[in-house]
Order: structure tokens, then sequence, then C-alpha cells
């Protein structure tokens, strides 16, 4: 089942430089995704099961210009088995010409157990599941450096944190555009983002944001004191 809505944006969703940003386009995907949710009536988001996002790919072939008006399209992939689960995305503009690709990892989450459980069929089924994938290749894990390049603190705000308690998921890649040289965000010349959640950041805790770059991309890591919450790859 192939999802689709069309997007108005709003002048919110673009940056200092004019341009659609990275995060809005990470707004709309998720957002795209719980009202495809809604509209199957998704058992696992009306009890003590909550979908928690474990993984984000995108690719990007240009973003949005000013005032300009796309549609979004989501779908859950046939290969979902287990404990996660794949959805796959595509904007595209007014004539059908690809802007962004992307895929999300989700896995389902007790939170009465406070544990990760198992996806079944009669929840997948729901969604009626697409053959159709946007990436036919699969990435390696994402590690930590051995060492960054530079490392410094992060003041979380309220504003941050979500309806689950925790550091929204978008916010991981504003703290990490917030880390990039002047030079470098004002170009950000970035045409895939990989970002890789791995523990919930809550607030008042102690967060720090490390920055790598390579000879192909710009690497973060964003912990809470020692531990590690979100890995992001800018390329």
């Amino acid at each position: 089942m192939f999802f689709t809505e069309e997007y108005i944006p709003r002048f919110d969703d673009y940056d200092l430089r004019g341009q659609f940003s990275l995060e809005a386009m990470f707004k709309v995907l998720e957002n795209i995704s719980n009202h495809h949710a809604m509209a199957v009536s998704d058992k696992a988001i009306q009890g003590s099961i909550a979908w928690i996002l474990v993984e984000w790919r995108l690719q990007v072939t240009r973003l949005p210009k000013f005032g300009e008006t796309f549609k979004a399209a989501t779908w859950a992939h046939s290969m979902s088995a287990g404990t996660t689960t794949i959805r796959d995305y595509q904007v595209t503009d007014r004539n059908g010409e690809e802007l962004v690709r992307a895929r999300a990892k989700f896995a389902l989450f007790d939170l009465k157990a406070g544990k990760l459980t198992g996806i079944s069929e009669s929840l997948l089924d729901v969604y009626k599941p697409e053959e159709k994938s946007m990436f036919d290749d699969k990435l390696p894990r994402m590690t930590e450096p051995e060492e960054y390049d530079a490392r410094k603190s992060i003041l979380l705000r309220r504003s941050d944190i979500d309806i689950n308690g925790h550091v929204h998921n978008t916010k991981y890649l504003d703290f990490a555009l917030e880390s990039l040289p002047e030079e470098v965000y004002r170009a950000q010349p970035f045409e895939t983002v990989r970002i890789v959640y791995r523990s919930p950041l809550k607030y008042k805790e102690n967060a720090s944001i490390g920055m790598k770059k390579t000879e192909e991309a710009y690497i973060f890591g964003i912990y809470s004191s020692d531990r590690l919450c979100s890995l992001i790859e800018l390329k």
C-alpha cells in the first residue's frame, strides 16, 4: 500500500540560506509515517506497544525550492521481519521528478516490559507491504571513530524533548549541523544523510557531540556522558 500526501511548505521549513532544510525534510517523512499508521488503524500506536526509530538513510537529488509544493509517498517494505521493519519513502515534484528518497528502520518496543518485541505478520499485513525498494545496496554498520577532531557540550533545551520524554529524533541532525564549521554549514553540499539511534538522550543529561572529518564525509557521535546515543554521517 502506497500512502501519499501533498506538502505545502511552511516559512519555517527554510533555513538562513533560504533552502528547504534537511531537518524539515525529515519531519515531512516522519509525519507521513504517522499519518499512514493512523490511516490503517495500527494497533501498535494505541496501547503499550510503540514503534521506535532505529535508523535513517536519506539521499538528496535536490531539495524543494522556496514555495514549491511536492508529494511525499511511503510504504512498508516486504522484506520486513523479526524485530525490525523497513519503511521506504520517495519525494517528488509536481512533474513527478524525484527530489529525495529515504529509508527508515523501525523496531517494536514493549513499554511495559521495557524491551523490544517481535513484529507479527498480522501487524505488517495492515500496511499491505510493497516490493518496491528505494535502495538495493546494504550499508555497513556504522561505528564510532577512534577519535574526534573536535568535541563540545550540547545544552539541551526543553523544546528539544518530545512527547516520549527524550530528545526528538530530528534534533540529533540539528545538533550535527550546528557543529559544522561556518563555511561548511552555509554550503551544506551533502547528498546523503545517515542517522543511527543507539540510546535515547534525555533532558538535563550531560550531552556532548564529537565531529570527525574524513575524505568523504563528516561523522558525528552524540553522547550522554560516555554513553553513545547516536551516530550521524553527512556525505
